[in-house]
């Protein structure tokens, strides 16, 4: 099955195949979406209805999301890196979710460079939302882009062959491992005759979003591409729930009740009085904000009773609170609210050995996934390195990165990803040494003498020689003391053994090991 695929920028387009649809959506607002949305479902001709479908996930299949965390994740898209975009939206589409409603998240790229077998399933089907959101958080930035494998490994994880399996795709990129992931899904396709794959493609030229045109054509699956969180958020709501009729049109008044005063970033209780579609929802947005206007996080859906809880921008200001129809282009009701300044403190010594556990008093208003991270002095504050949730309490410890330089200390709202308060911290070079025979047989035991500074599973290795410092084969950890032994490879060679700091695989010292036939 084949079709020619065509992808217009600025208003949504839909590719003339009968199994295909992609399109370029760039929403501002709530009802934009809404017609972007169907215009991706093919509705040519149609009226959006008054209120929008009710979410659920088809139970009749089992539903996985496929989460590109590769090197190219890293780039900015309007200055914000596009893992922060991804990881926002797919949170926001998580949290949403009903609680009996099973998703199984698969990521790759996110742990090791130039690996094709970075692929992990890092929230198995039926696992908690909070722990699916949590391990997107997680996810940085790293590797290859192994998507044909990773949706290979899902459909096994979804036991794709034995019932019908849904499979999104999220990424930014084209395959760069797998030589032909047309042929490979043609195959996989061939033993699960249930599997239906969609493809998100983010941030994608329209020829790198053609190339991956055959993963949805081959399956009976759409193809969207899109630019923001907005579009993305909408993406996933429109791919994974599976429509309700909607109730009929009526937009009777509403009312809402709440404090006239709250710190920015904060979360606020909304009574509320209306007509209680399920998809009607309350946002808080600037005063003033055009109607339509919403977004992602901002908002709860009218469902979850009276009061609901809303989480406010952590910049103070003067906003509204407004109850919305659910097809976002009429307001029912509305609340002035004013948010006022927040502010945080962070206390530590001015340096630290690199590496190591370095320990931190803070002040701050301590929201819900507000966090502490030791990060380079000059990168961007949306961006964060080692860090540590501040409901862990304080004074909290946080592991340093293992290189040597000047970073910062800062507490970070998660909340928008705002700085509150931030602290320099020069971390030092630290060293190590290795002591051992030239040369040893191969399988044998080779006793080692160390020094280093042994923090938490740093490991001595044997290893090729010229093999990347991230390389780990035979090894022992650190703590077993001074001396030690490691095993000794089976094929002779020239080696190494290396002191590696576990935090960054950082190798601190090395020493040749000529391994020789074994006697």
């Amino acid at each position: 099955m084949s079709c020619a695929v065509r992808v217009e920028y600025g208003a949504p387009s839909v590719v003339q195949c009968a199994v295909m649809r992609v399109s370029r959506i760039q929403p501002r607002s709530f009802g934009s979406m809404l017609t972007a949305a169907l215009a991706l479902w093919g509705c040519s001709g149609c009226k959006p209805t008054s209120e929008a479908a009710s979410p659920v996930i088809n139970q009749e299949r089992r539903t996985g999301l496929v989460f590109d965390a590769s090197g190219s994740m890293a780039a900015t898209l309007d200055g914000t890196p596009k893992i922060e975009v991804a990881r926002a939206a797919v949170d926001n589409f998580v949290g949403n979710l009903d609680p009996a409603d099973p998703l199984a998240l698969v990521a790759y790229g996110h742990r090791r460079k130039g690996d094709c077998e970075d692929i992990e399933v890092v929230a198995p089907v039926g696992s908690p939302h909070e722990q699916t959101r949590e391990a997107v958080a997680g996810l940085q930035p790293t590797g290859k882009t192994p998507l044909t494998d990773a949706i290979t490994q899902m459909a096994a994880h979804l036991e794709s062959h034995r019932q019908p399996a849904h499979i999104v795709l999220l990424t930014d990129g084209e395959e760069t491992c797998h030589p032909d992931p047309c042929a490979a899904i043609r195959t996989l396709k061939s033993k699960s005759a249930g599997l239906v794959v969609d493809v998100i493609a983010f941030d994608m030229s329209p020829e790198a979003t053609a190339s991956l045109a055959c993963l949805a054509t081959e399956t009976g699956g759409t193809v969207k591409a899109v630019d923001d969180a907005p579009s993305l958020t909408m993406a996933l709501d429109d791919l994974v729930h599976t429509p309700v009729e909607p109730p009929p049109d009526d937009f009777p008044p509403a009312t809402l009740e709440a404090r006239a005063t709250a710190p920015a970033g904060s979360t606020v209780s909304v009574s509320w009085t209306g007509r209680g579609y399920e998809r009607d929802f309350i946002v808080v947005v600037e005063a003033g904000a055009e109607e339509g206007t919403w977004a992602p996080g901002r908002y709860a859906y009218v469902k979850e009773g009276s009061p609901v809880s809303i989480q406010t921008p952590s910049e103070p200001g003067d906003y509204e609170l407004r109850y919305v129809a659910a097809n976002g282009k009429k307001t029912l009701g509305r609340r002035a609210i004013t948010l006022t300044g927040i502010a945080a403190t962070v206390q530590t010594p001015t340096s630290a050995p690199a590496g190591s556990d370095v320990a931190i008093t803070w002040t701050g208003p301590g929201y819900t996934r507000d966090y502490l991270t030791i990060i380079k002095a000059d990168a961007p504050d949306n961006t964060w390195d080692k860090y540590a949730y501040v409901e862990m309490g304080s004074p909290l410890t946080i592991q340093a990165p293992s290189q040597p330089g000047d970073y910062e200390i800062r507490y970070v709202i998660r909340n928008g990803r705002k700085t509150l308060a931030r602290q320099k911290l020069t971390l030092t070079d630290i060293s190590a040494t290795v002591k051992a025979p030239s040369s040893a047989p191969a399988g044998s035991d080779v006793p080692i003498t160390w020094t280093g500074p042994a923090y938490n599973r740093d490991f001595l290795t044997i290893v090729k020689v010229g093999t990347p410092d991230d390389t780990r084969e035979k090894y022992t950890y650190v703590e077993e003391g001074s001396p030690l032994t490691v095993q000794a490879p089976r094929e002779p060679g020239d080696y190494e053994i290396r002191y590696v700091v576990m935090n960054g695989r950082r190798v601190l010292a090395r020493k040749k090991l000529k391994i020789t036939k074994a006697p």
